[in-house]
């Protein structure tokens, strides 16, 4: 599934996020040749149907080290 956008963690180069055009986001650690994928969303009623169009990491209010990754849709 081709990517629609792709952004790196502010603070850890070795993450990576990208939005799909099937909706679905994924995460990435470069760092981790053997299985690099971390995360990936999944198929749910409450989750994007349409293209990622944007994604970004966003810092956490509650916290200052942490980042929270935010993505936006046409849906």
């Amino acid at each position: 599934m081709p990517h629609r956008c792709v952004k790196f963690h502010p603070t850890e180069p070795n993450l990576v996020a990208a939005g799909l055009f099937n909706g679905e986001v994924r995460l990435w650690d470069l760092s981790q040749p053997e299985e690099p994928l971390l995360a990936s969303s999944t198929s749910d009623e409450l989750l994007h149907r349409e293209p990622v169009t944007r994604i970004c990491w966003v810092k956490d209010s509650r916290s200052k080290d942490e980042y929270e990754l935010v993505s936006v849709s046409g849906d």
